[in-house]
């Protein structure tokens, strides 16, 4: 019986990485390695800056939006209300002050102000779009203006309402993408259900003489 020929096998290349050893899996997805050095790496997605995804949302009912947004813009800003009263920086002497007729400032708290504010804010935003496409950026560049342009009225003022504007601002830049009308009454109504209590609060201490 004739001895068997031998036969010639291709070497097979392994799929480990150099070593034998599998990189451990915090290294195989989601850390920063640079993987032209380790092909066997695959490669990890950027990661845009962060946005808070909620406030950009128009699919939610505008009957459960509107209250839900406006808890999210009016809550944090009486917090930090009372945080700058108990610190002093909020004082009878330099807290906003309004001229006129109670009634008067009421309907121009919930009707005049959110309508007038919330087109200069959609300008602002318009303005902005040519500098960045970053909607977070372009809420939080709103929310520094129009801090700003309250504390020329009353320096505390700005800094309460600097995160409703930010919440303002997220809220219009969703909805534009469907509409800017659309996004322009959205925006609207939620800055007016934001000043309902303050208007209601201004209107009752005014008539009772607290204010």
């Amino acid at each position: 019986m004739p001895p068997p020929m031998p036969v010639d096998i291709p070497p097979v290349e392994s799929p480990l990485p150099p070593g034998g050893c599998i990189p451990p899996a915090s290294l195989r997805a989601g850390s920063p390695v640079d993987t032209t050095a380790a092909p066997w790496l695959p490669e990890v997605p950027t990661r845009p800056l962060y946005r808070p995804r909620l406030f950009f949302r128009t699919d939610i009912p505008l009957r459960w939006y509107i209250p839900l947004m406006g808890a999210f813009s009016l809550i944090p800003s009486l917090i930090l209300s009372f945080a700058l009263a108990q610190t002093g920086l909020l004082t009878e002497d330099t807290r906003p002050k309004f001229e006129g007729p109670p009634i008067l400032v009421f309907l121009g708290m919930i009707i005049l102000s959110p309508v007038i504010e919330t087109l200069l804010m959609a300008a602002i935003l318009w303005a902005g779009s040519f500098l960045t496409g970053n909607k977070t950026r372009l809420a939080v560049a709103s929310a520094v203006i129009w801090g700003v342009l309250h504390s020329l009225a009353a320096p505390a003022w700005g800094i309460t309402v600097a995160w409703p504007f930010f919440v303002f601002s997220c809220v219009y830049l969703g909805w534009r993408d469907r509409s800017v009308g659309r996004a322009l009454l959205v925006a609207m109504a939620l800055h007016a259900f934001h000043n309902v209590l303050p208007a209601v609060v201004y209107l009752i201490g005014a008539y009772a003489g607290w204010i």
